[in-house]
């Protein structure tokens, strides 16, 4: 059985982030999201330049910190 039973998740809308969500839930793991829209269920909103609202007394065990850039939207470099 795992021991961490609460993750934060951000940047659970990409491809990644969906599969691997779908896979700790499987797994018996809680997932909560960070979004960036009005929150729902298992969801906390977050400004991702200065603020996450999640009351203090909420226990989250781990952090997997998926969100940024999309790789795969356009070349890296001029090669």
């Amino acid at each position: 059985m795992n021991q961490s039973k609460n993750i934060l998740l951000s940047g659970a809308s990409g491809l990644v982030g969906k599969a691997l969500q779908e896979t700790l839930v499987n797994l018996g793991y809680s997932v909560y999201k960070l979004v960036r829209h009005k929150p729902s269920n298992n969801e906390f909103q977050w400004n991702a330049v200065d603020s996450i609202e999640i009351p203090l007394d909420f226990p989250i065990d781990s952090v997997i910190h998926l969100s940024g850039e999309n790789v795969a939207a356009s070349r890296w470099n001029k090669n």
